[in-house]
């Protein structure tokens, strides 16, 4: 909720104090004052905090049972946390008073098709007035939830006409437009929302954001100058400022200056330092990108940006520091989330990027599940010394060979990557078993078109080897380069 500077630290005294005592164990019992729980529990739904609303929900069921707004917040609480929508619907059924609140919950609970739910929403509006800050919360949640949002922004006078803080429900309206990717509806919104409270910073700041999603850069930094104004030490502010100018070239050494001062002055600040690193990649200075981002490395091991970041600079050593790092403080990493972000990688053309977050994970765990996406981001990356030592010393080397899954193609692979090397031999013992093959044992079309692919130019090559090896141009029939 929006309330004034002096009443939110007020408020937010009460919650970190009743926060630390349940966080110990001891929980309030009839040691706080009712309007004091109903701030409490407001100022946690603010922040996400689900559970001091639930504390604070159990300290009104003792102390106060009968309060009305808190049987309305436990209610909600119940719905939109714990999905208890019959519960809710027990406390609905015995309320005392007529309220907003009460058939705002009706609604939820009943779930309208949206035309019944837009004809109850207006006929709940015409019904009341002097919507408060939660009324007006719940009521734009509502609709986002109830999917009559365009509804709400089409009858937004007659709504914001009830409505007891403007600022809150433009603020709140703007938010929900924002996540629905109405970002036009959202730019007016906000501007509204400006005009109303020119000397707050967040509302600038969202308003920068919107322009930034449509890419009007020039307004975005017109609404973050605007923000400056009012507190030029923001550093998120700063940085915004110099990442568009860094993005719409209008001023890349002023841009650079700003982010390095932000580093300077607090090393640790993760996202000043990414980004200057970032900057400093685009920059072809890697080598300052490595002193900014190597600290941050050894510093933050579990930080998924920082070792994502760190990969952009191609240093192989500081890559498998980083991901080793990483993949050592996150045990609840899956083959699956490698896997996963080894193939964005590669589809970004960065297959050493590709390559190394699979080695690093091969070498914590000791297997992986996605040879062939391993083997071809080494090869792409024209490492093929390293996908033959993978082959003679781990894949043919290891103790659950069923662990190594390759198809026909991998082993295609593997045999040219011996060939570059200068390998003959070994790579003709692959060619001439990946000739010899019978498409038969192949259960899918498409398994047996890739064998057949496969076979085909393992016996070319089998022939270039055997008849004349010095004259082999295996680009011409590689059929693994891009």
């Amino acid at each position: 909720m929006i309330d004034s500077n002096s009443d939110q630290r007020h408020i937010k005294r009460l919650y970190d104090k009743f926060r630390t005592c349940v966080l110990s164990g001891n929980i309030p019992d009839n040691l706080i004052d009712e309007d004091d729980l109903i701030s409490i529990y407001d100022y946690a739904n603010d922040n996400g905090d689900e559970y001091v609303q639930l504390m604070a929900v159990i300290c009104a069921m003792r102390q106060c049972p009968d309060n009305e707004d808190m049987c309305q917040r436990r209610a909600y609480f119940f719905t939109q946390n714990l999905g208890l929508a019959d519960s809710a619907g027990h406390l609905m059924q015995g309320h005392v008073h007529e309220s907003a609140l009460w058939d705002i919950l009706h609604l939820l609970v009943t779930r309208p098709k949206p035309d019944d739910a837009c004809k109850a929403m207006a006929s709940l509006v015409r019904a009341f007035r002097d919507f408060d800050d939660e009324t007006i919360i719940q009521l734009v949640g509502a609709c986002v939830e109830l999917q009559i949002l365009d509804w709400l922004c089409e009858n937004k006078a007659f709504v914001q006409g009830r409505c007891l803080y403007q600022d809150t429900f433009l603020y709140e309206l703007a938010r929900a437009c924002a996540d629905a990717a109405d970002h036009e509806q959202a730019i007016r919104l906000l501007d509204e929302l400006t005009g109303i409270e020119p000397f707050n910073v967040l509302y600038w700041q969202l308003l920068a954001d919107e322009y930034n999603q449509i890419e009007d850069f020039a307004s975005a930094l017109n609404a973050i100058d605007y923000a400056l104004a009012i507190d030029g030490s923001n550093r998120e502010l700063q940085l915004a400022r110099a990442q568009i100018l860094y993005d719409r070239n209008a001023d890349r050494p002023l841009a650079l200056s700003i982010v390095r001062e932000l580093v300077e002055t607090s090393p640790s600040d993760i996202d000043a330092a990414v980004t200057l690193c970032v900057m400093l990649c685009f920059e072809n200075r890697q080598s300052e990108a490595k002193a900014v981002i190597e600290p941050l490395v050894k510093k933050f091991p579990s930080n998924r940006s920082v070792a994502a970041n760190a990969l952009l600079l191609g240093d192989r050593e500081l890559n498998a520091l980083a991901l080793k790092g990483y993949i050592n403080s996150a045990p609840e990493l899956t083959d699956e989330e490698i896997n996963a972000w080894a193939g964005e990688q590669s589809m970004l053309g960065r297959h050493i990027a590709a390559a190394d977050i699979l080695l690093a994970w091969l070498h914590v765990n000791g297997s992986i599940t996605s040879w062939s996406l391993l083997l071809g981001a080494l090869y792409q990356a024209g490492c093929y010394a390293e996908v033959s030592s993978l082959h003679e010393n781990f894949m043919l080397k290891s103790a659950q060979p069923e662990s190594v899954s390759c198809n026909i193609s991998d082993l295609l692979l593997i045999a040219l990557s011996h060939l570059r090397c200068g390998e003959s031999d070994k790579s003709l013992a692959l060619l001439e078993f990946v000739a010899s093959v019978d498409i038969k044992d192949f259960s899918t079309m498409q398994k047996r078109l890739e064998a057949i692919g496969a076979k085909n130019i393992a016996s070319k090559l089998c022939n270039i080897i055997e008849t004349a090896p010095d004259k082999a141009r295996i680009d011409d029939i590689d059929p693994f380069l891009l």
